[in-house]
């Protein structure tokens, strides 16, 4: 991953010192906001699950599983700078705060209790496997820096920008909301680990008309959120990627 962070690097230096270099290039400072729907591919996620309710932990409620299959609304703003030449070539790169989130559905519950001194389980407590609905929601908050390059299309009085390129996100912090409807009714949320740096390629077409642009984008993510787990990432099944589609708008501010 090192190594494909220092390529990445040298790339984006080249990309913008190659704009720098083209005649009759034009600086543009755009800002904009963005939605969209993100979620976890790759064999560990999924759609369906369990929770899980241990009566004699402190934090009694976790699930089988946090990495959600589901496309989940997210948002983020950003701020871009880019070079366009006069014969189309785009170079640049944005920076923003964005929040991603992915979502499970939790169609049973397992409820276990330890018994104490071999004592027997209350009559109030049920235990076993029974059917349950509710969902978890994994929110991931990321600081991305994404350089890119391109090539703009004039169409009558609209701009229409391609642009390919990648994104690494530095993740700030992850949380999992559980709540949960039936048999049980809860609404909790534990903070849970970050996943490590992550890396994105990204494709995307932008239609510019005057000081107003819209925003259209997909990332596919390159690194496995278990890089930081060897016993799983190298096994068949321990692969969990992430996945970005994006709409937004941006105004150009010079």
């Amino acid at each position: 991953m090192k190594q494909l962070l220092q390529k990445i690097c040298w790339l984006s230096v080249a990309v913008i010192a190659f704009g720098f270099n083209c005649k009759a290039q034009k600086l543009e400072l755009s800002a904009g906001l963005n939605t969209g729907a993100s979620n976890i591919t790759g064999l560990l996620a999924t759609s369906e699950s369990y929770y899980n309710v241990n009566y004699y932990i402190e934090n009694k409620y976790n699930t089988g599983s946090i990495y959600g299959h589901k496309l989940t609304f997210s948002y983020g703003a950003y701020i871009k700078a880019q070079l366009v030449t006069l014969s189309g070539f785009i170079a640049g790169a944005d920076g923003g705060y964005e929040v991603l989130r992915s979502k499970i559905d939790l169609t049973s519950v397992q409820k276990t209790l330890y018994f104490i001194n071999y004592l027997s389980a209350p009559p109030d407590i049920p235990t076993g496997n029974t059917p349950a609905k509710g969902n978890v929601i994994l929110t991931n908050q990321f600081i991305n820096l994404s350089p890119y390059a391109g090539y703009r299309v004039k169409a009558n009085h609209v701009n229409i920008d391609l642009i390919a390129g990648t994104e690494i996100g530095f993740a700030l912090r992850s949380s999992q909301q559980i709540k949960v409807e039936s048999p049980d009714h809860f609404n909790i949320t534990y903070v849970v680990s970050k996943p490590p740096t992550d890396i994105r390629l990204r494709g995307g077409i932008a239609i510019n008309y005057k000081l107003v642009a819209l925003n259209l984008s997909y990332a596919r993510g390159l690194t496995n959120y278990f890089k930081g787990y060897p016993y799983l990432q190298d096994a068949a099944y321990g692969k969990a990627y992430s996945q970005v589609i994006r709409m937004g708008v941006s105004y150009r501010i010079r």
